[in-house]
């Protein structure tokens, strides 16, 4: 199709990939981020973390995702990729995050990684 200068059949093709495999436009990602110094303890609490999601959630969640750069510096990362559907409230979505982050809060390994959150990543 790019051989063809086809952009619309192109276009066409991508959205549909996108929306049988709930990328955007056709849903909203959620990138959680977490990084550590020791990779033992982020694999262990990434996969954790995953779980209580996996719980919680009737939601897509892939991973815990080695990302194409593991390591920058002194820090290890991964990444957890939460699809939520157009039509449910992020307040929704938040109150589960927090509600997790809280419980995971508990766990002293946990308190070792730094979270955050990448909303709609490009």
């Amino acid at each position: 199709m790019v051989k063809k200068v086809d952009y619309h059949g192109m276009a066409k093709t991508q959205l549909e990939e996108r929306h049988q495999f709930h990328y955007p436009p056709y849903t909203r990602l959620i990138m959680l981020v977490l990084r550590s110094k020791n990779e033992q303890i982020l694999d262990e609490m990434a996969a954790i973390y995953t779980q209580q999601l996996f719980k919680k959630s009737d939601t897509g969640i892939s991973g815990p995702v080695y990302p194409q750069i593991a390591r920058i510096q002194t820090w290890f990362v991964r990444k957890i990729i939460f699809k939520i559907e157009l039509s449910k409230t992020i307040s929704h979505i938040r109150k589960l995050l927090t509600e997790v982050q809280s419980d995971m809060q508990k766990n002293p390994r946990f308190k070792k990684l730094i979270l955050h959150y990448d909303v709609d990543p490009q």
